[in-house]
């Protein structure tokens, strides 16, 4: 499939490669709206008189750990939270350009190696990986509503307090349903192979080992000389009890959203356990600004290029469209190659 890339027929080669640069193209458009996202939230915040009143007040918010909720002793200001919200989401987007391999260096190698090299940096893979999981479930959701399997959805009382909530949730609940306790399972494991290897091969201190099983868990195991998803693929990198703390931590993330009265119905547990199993997948391989940035998509950003077409009009209802249509194709795009590339392995295999 990726010859076309290399073959010595200069017309499909330059047919591939302005089909690449293309695709490029709109990636880079989708990750620039990232970036837009949280000014564009500010303003929509700050700079209508009912957000400003919002943002004057307080609330009682809540962390989870371990995915239990523990209040918080203080009132947090509510114009506050957003804006510092705003700063983690905007870090979490100049991390994932920066890390290892960063963007540059994968640009270069997605044009002059394989465009499969998207996938090591999560900033160019983040537009595909969640166009392919909204599409995935959509359809989902869609097929169990016309059996008669109902999701819900949670209402607000004004549009301040959606933005408020889909902007803290992501956070909330990716160190309560990925980053403790998966993190704390990869940090155990730490522990163990560093008091094995301290005086032989290891070269890092327990301390950072610690930190980057809970931040960054594929960069911890390959420091352990473990094996990773990168070097052995998804099922043999993550191994059975990393797959078993996967799947139970996914099963508790969907049963959490239909046990927690906030009107979902029991066909978001379906639904909520493939998103958690993905945002899952995506912690272990890209680090948890990778799984925060992914939750962020469904919850804050969707919305606040919605509220922003409703509010500016004329200047956003277009890149509303765009976006929609961007994200549609990207998923079609992304399934129909996923499925073309398993499809060419298992023919290689069997000849």
């Amino acid at each position: 499939m990726l010859s076309v890339f290399k073959t010595p027929n200069s017309g499909i080669r330059f047919v591939a490669r302005l089909l690449l640069g293309l695709f490029l193209v709109v990636v880079f458009f989708v990750i620039a709206s990232y970036f837009i996202a949280a000014p564009l939230g500010i303003s929509l915040f700050f700079g209508n008189p009912d957000g400003v009143a919002y943002a004057e007040r307080y609330l009682k918010i809540y962390l989870l750990i371990f995915m239990l909720p523990f209040d918080l002793p203080v009132d947090v200001n509510v114009g506050g939270l957003f804006s510092g919200l705003m700063m983690v989401y905007t870090a979490c987007l100049v991390v994932a350009c920066l890390l290892e391999p960063n963007l540059q260096k994968t640009l270069r190698d997605v044009v002059n190696i394989s465009p499969l090299r998207i996938f090591s940096n999560w900033i160019l893979a983040m537009p595909l990986v969640s166009s392919m999981l909204l599409l995935a479930i959509v359809l989902l959701q869609s097929f169990q509503e016309a059996g008669g399997i109902p999701t819900g959805g949670i209402t607000f009382t004004n549009q301040f307090e959606t933005l408020t909530e889909l902007a803290y949730s992501p956070l909330l609940e990716e160190i309560g349903f990925r980053i403790t306790p998966i993190g704390a399972f990869l940090a155990l494991n730490a522990i163990m192979i560093w008091r094995i290897r301290r005086r032989t091969e290891y070269p890092i201190s327990l301390s950072k080992m610690l930190a980057l099983s809970v931040l960054a868990p594929e960069r911890s195991r390959r420091f352990a000389g473990l094996k990773t998803i990168e070097t052995h693929g998804i099922l043999r990198g993550i191994g059975i009890p990393g797959w078993i703390v996967i799947l139970l931590t996914s099963a508790a993330f969907g049963l959490a959203h239909f046990l927690s009265g906030s009107g979902w119905e029991v066909g978001k547990i379906s639904s909520a356990f493939v998103a958690g199993l993905t945002l899952s997948l995506v912690f272990w391989r890209y680090g948890a600004h990778a799984a925060i940035l992914l939750h962020w998509f469904f919850n804050y950003y969707s919305y606040v290029y919605q509220l922003a077409s409703d509010t500016y009009a004329h200047t956003f209802s277009i890149v509303l469209y765009a976006l929609d249509d961007i994200t549609f194709w990207l998923g079609i795009f992304g399934w129909m190659t996923f499925l073309l590339i398993c499809v060419l392995r298992i023919h290689s295999k069997n000849r």
